[in-house]
């Protein structure tokens, strides 16, 4: 009877033990999923967290309650704007020396009382038709052009509204490389235009060529010869006024020019339509102008990521942040930063 009770006794034993067993592997296997699935979600949020704080590209000066609001934003952009004009202002700082607007890159509304400058290259398709269909009166129109272009830039204080339309200026550049200087094929003869120069090549250019243009400039001068070379593209004026900076052709922070509207090429759409009822006064449905797509090298946007990235991770961090100082001013005017395209470059 000892024997058969302890049978029963260490069977019982044995069953509990194993299911106590089973029980603590399952629970330490649910535990262990349960674990990776949190340390997976805190990494997702930790990424997420770092994305939208570290490399967001557009403007810290936009507005989104929850989406973007284009009328707060341009109030946003312009109360931006001139807290760090009046930083420059100080005459210890090289900022305070601005320059003249340049009339090249200024378009009149002039039937409205107002005009925009923009970079080359910087949405000129759209703004050239709505510069054009803006005009109510030819021939005052006409009169206020001849006007305006005959007493530059001092006529720009005779205008009642001044806006500027940019973009970011890292992402800018890669637009004006894609169309002047890669390799490009004619869509209709397939006749293949070879690259002018490589990408790291023209960041090369832009940064370091004026710099060793003038040492090129004072070596020459010491052996007692003029350097007779042509400078387009480094003086801002020639090719190279497809880079020049807003801060220099806009004649930012200049008392002639004085925006009181600042688009983002990123949300051209949204911050046209504000502009086109507070200063037009016109409730005209713009919808078909403002998606008219300006002319970009191949099937892409400059500003997809996929594009960004590829550019982007040919150059040495040390090379995008040198030419991040270059447009120092236009991404602080702006509330741009040069975050979201440094974490492409080498190490």
């Amino acid at each position: 009877m000892n024997k058969y009770l302890s049978s029963i006794i260490l069977v019982t034993l044995s069953c509990l033990l194993s299911y106590f067993m089973e029980t603590l592997v399952h629970n330490a296997t649910v535990i262990s999923g349960l674990s990776q699935g949190l340390r997976y979600i805190a990494g997702r949020l930790d990424k997420s967290s770092k994305a939208s704080i570290n490399f967001k590209k557009d403007s810290l000066f936009n507005v989104y309650d929850p989406y973007y609001s284009a009328s707060r934003s341009l109030v946003k952009r312009r109360e931006g704007y001139k807290s760090v004009c009046n930083k420059y202002s100080d005459p210890m700082r090289p900022e305070s020396r601005s320059n003249e607007p340049k009339k090249d890159v200024i378009f009149g509304f002039f039937d409205h009382g107002m005009i925009l400058c923009t970079g080359k290259r910087v949405g000129l398709k759209k703004i050239k038709i709505m510069s054009e269909q803006s005009i109510v009166s030819p021939s005052i129109n006409s009169h206020v052009k001849n006007f305006f272009n005959k007493d530059f830039p001092q006529s720009l204080k005779f205008v009642q509204y001044h806006t500027v339309l940019v973009r970011h200026p890292l992402e800018r550049i890669i637009s004006v490389y894609r169309a002047e200087f890669e390799e490009n094929i004619n869509v209709v003869t397939k006749e293949k235009t070879p690259a002018r120069m490589s990408f790291p090549d023209f960041i090369e250019l832009v940064v370091k060529g004026p710099e060793l243009m003038m040492e090129y400039k004072q070596q020459m001068a010491k052996k007692g010869q003029s350097l007779a070379a042509d400078m387009g593209l480094i003086d801002g004026k020639g090719l190279s006024s497809l880079w020049n900076s807003y801060w220099n052709q806009c004649g930012l922070c200049h008392p002639l020019f004085d925006p009181e509207y600042i688009i983002h090429l990123e949300t051209f759409k949204e911050d046209f339509k504000v502009l086109n009822i507070d200063v037009m006064n016109s409730n005209q449905n713009i919808d078909k102008i403002l998606n008219i797509k300006e002319d970009e090298s191949g099937n892409h946007s400059s500003s997809e990521l996929d594009i960004i990235e590829f550019y982007y991770s040919q150059l040495k961090k040390k090379d995008i942040q040198a030419l991040y100082e270059k447009y120092r001013p236009d991404h602080e005017l702006f509330g741009y930063k040069p975050d979201y395209f440094l974490r492409f470059g080498k190490d």
